[in-house]
């Protein structure tokens, strides 16, 4: 449970608190423990949310809950007095008071938070999307399976504020009440699972999915799954679907050419041949979608392929060169945060005499927050390696520059520029021997022909 006072948590739910007569040993600021919503099952130390339901009010039950050892009480409808030792909370609506503090535990969670919506029962969503995040980030991941409101709720309460993920299942009992949940929690990514169904559900409307996601303040990713023509998926494409990002940008993602190995089978996704074990055979659609939740978070293709069970076989791909007393280090990699960080650990690990410069080439941009992501990228180059100087290049240039300067870079030591030339002509005119420049370019190379003309050109002057 987060961690705060009773008194806070009347505050946050807009309620009146009152103590027993002979008060809690903590007062007002006695720490708020795990949440029950069944007064009947209450277990020692946890508060009792008197949620109404099935024609009974809650209130009518804090009294037992009391006997049963609750430390407390949040009800509406009638005043309750607290029992020595104990507390309640008067609410004018428990159940939008048990909402209200729902929004509050999503507030302080900071990490990112996937709901699935219409998750079928043997497609394991959840838990191929958590495996994926788990493997790829190292990092924690919170799962929630929603099995029913009252539980729903009551978990959701448990949920840390810094974990690294939240992956939650819910079911689709209506379309309003998906709506809702979706306002409260205002997801980074919602996947909508069963596509051709909900798009029944909606009306035959192809594009339902703004149906659920009307009334959400942060305007999420968007994944929806799309029905195959036949029930057996054909070799060339087992699995499809659709992404739809904040600004509207549409693309499709998809799993093809299956191959039969050892233990398992070899399908491609992105241009990327992945090993999947033969027990994923049947949940093709829940790897595909995987795949796609993980690159719309920025991980790369190698460590999602590491995460189905092979590790990543694709080392750092760099070339080193020298010429007029400058170490050049060249890396063309596809771009995700871990080949950043490799590349930054490279440039540390160059010992020079001069500065470390950096110069960075368009992002991919088809990731899910993008700018977000192009800022951990200006972070990265400044505090893996004490970087003196940041030339970024491309649309994504700006918000590179504005994660380095929050990183603590200064404002002349970074610039942005539209074209490679352009980076180009600043380097000619500042380099000097000595220096070390680290050029991270994609795996088009478009960084390569400034490589070149920097090899061949006399380089003198300094910033």
């Amino acid at each position: 449970m987060n961690a705060l006072s009773v008194k806070e948590l009347a505050t946050i739910v807009g309620g009146r608190l009152r103590l027993g007569k002979l008060p809690p040993l903590g007062g007002e600021y006695q720490p708020v423990g795990r949440v029950a919503t069944n007064g009947r099952q209450v277990r020692t130390g946890e508060i009792y949310w008197g949620i109404n339901e099935a024609g009974f009010q809650g209130a009518d039950f804090a009294e037992m809950a009391f006997s049963l050892g609750a430390s407390g009480v949040v009800v509406s409808g009638r005043r309750v007095e607290p029992w020595a030792g104990r507390f309640s909370i008067q609410v004018d609506d428990a159940d939008a008071a048990l909402r209200t503090f729902g929004r509050w535990v999503r507030q302080r969670f900071r990490g990112k938070l996937v709901a699935i919506v219409g998750s079928r029962g043997g497609a394991n969503y959840g838990r191929t999307i958590s495996g994926v995040l788990r493997q790829c980030s190292k990092g924690k991941v919170w799962e929630l399976k929603w099995e029913s409101a009252e539980a729903g709720c009551r978990q959701f309460l448990d949920l840390p504020p810094r974990d690294d993920y939240a992956v939650v299942e819910i079911p689709l009992e209506s379309v309003q009440g998906v709506r809702a949940l979706l306002a409260d929690w205002s997801p980074h990514l919602v996947v909508f699972a069963a596509g051709g169904h909900l798009e029944e559900l909606c009306g035959g409307k192809p594009e339902f999915e703004a149906a659920f996601l009307r009334g959400v303040t942060s305007r999420p990713t968007a994944i929806v799954t799309c029905s195959q023509a036949s029930s057996a998926p054909s070799e060339s494409c087992l699995a499809r679907c659709r992404v739809i990002e904040p600004d509207g940008a549409r693309f499709a993602y998809s799993l093809r050419n299956l191959q039969t190995v050892d233990n398992g089978f070899l399908v491609m996704m992105e241009g990327t041949r992945f090993w999947i074990a033969d027990s994923q055979k049947t949940n093709l659609e829940a790897v595909l979608v995987a795949h796609t939740v993980a690159r719309m978070l920025g991980h790369s293709q190698q460590h999602i392929a590491g995460s189905f069970g092979q590790p990543p076989d694709v080392p750092l791909r760099y070339t080193t060169h020298r010429g007029r007393g400058v170490r050049l280090l060249y890396v063309t990699q596809e771009m995700s945060l871990q080949s950043v960080r490799d590349a930054i650990d490279l440039l540390r690990a160059t010992e020079v005499p001069g500065r470390r410069i950096v110069v960075c080439g368009e992002l991919p941009l088809q990731l899910s927050e993008r700018e977000s992501w192009h800022r951990h990228v200006g972070e990265e180059i400044v505090l893996g390696c004490d970087t003196d100087h940041l030339i970024a290049c491309g649309q994504s240039s700006r918000q590179v520059v504005v994660g380095a300067r929050e990183a603590g870079m200064a404002l002349t030591r970074s610039v942005t520029c539209r074209h490679p030339d352009e980076a180009l002509a600043m380097l000619d005119t500042s380099l000097e021997p000595g220096d070390a420049l680290l050029i991270l370019d994609s795996e088009q190379r478009q960084l390569q022909r400034l490589l070149e003309k920097i090899a061949e050109q006399p380089l003198a002057m300094s910033f």
